[in-house]
């Protein structure tokens, strides 16, 4: 796990402090157990605007549901986003709120499967997930981690 966070140049699509970003979503959302929420910030890499955010509809369930897939294709065709699809200034960010190591597993790859086949053909990166635990939070695509923000018990 990467914890310099000035010792590469971030890709278009990453989070430059998903720390903050968690505090931005925390001051509307509480961090309790089973929760998914999808927050859409506008120049992750830069300015890092936190434009909006929305709980999934049935939240963190095991196993999988089978149709991930279609209902984050609709939760897309939902969100505000452009209708221009040049240039991506958008990403949207799932953010998944559970109990246990701050490790990714089987619900979190789910998750990560979910989005590669969304097929959602909005302007937005998607590919993003941060995990939030009672031990702290992991970013999926960076490595990054810490020991606050976290779950509320």
């Amino acid at each position: 796990m990467r914890t310099d966070t000035e010792s590469a140049p971030l890709r278009v699509f990453e989070v430059a402090d998903p720390a903050r970003l968690i505090e931005q979503i925390a001051r509307t959302h509480r961090l309790t157990e089973g929760l998914v929420l999808l927050a859409v910030v506008k120049h992750p890499s830069t300015e890092q605007a936190l434009v909006h955010v929305e709980a999934f509809p049935g939240g963190l369930v095991d196993p999988v549901p089978d149709d991930l897939n279609h209902q984050l294709c609709d939760v897309m065709d939902r969100l505000p986003l452009p209708a221009e699809h040049f240039p991506i200034e958008h990403c949207v960010v799932t953010v998944i709120v559970r109990s246990g190591f701050t490790v990714f597993g089987r619900r979190e790859m789910g998750w990560m499967s979910g989005w590669r086949y969304s097929n959602h053909l909005r302007s937005a990166f998607t590919g993003d997930l941060i995990l939030v635990t009672e031990h702290g939070w992991l970013d999926g695509v960076t490595g990054w981690g810490g020991h606050e923000p976290r779950m509320i018990a």
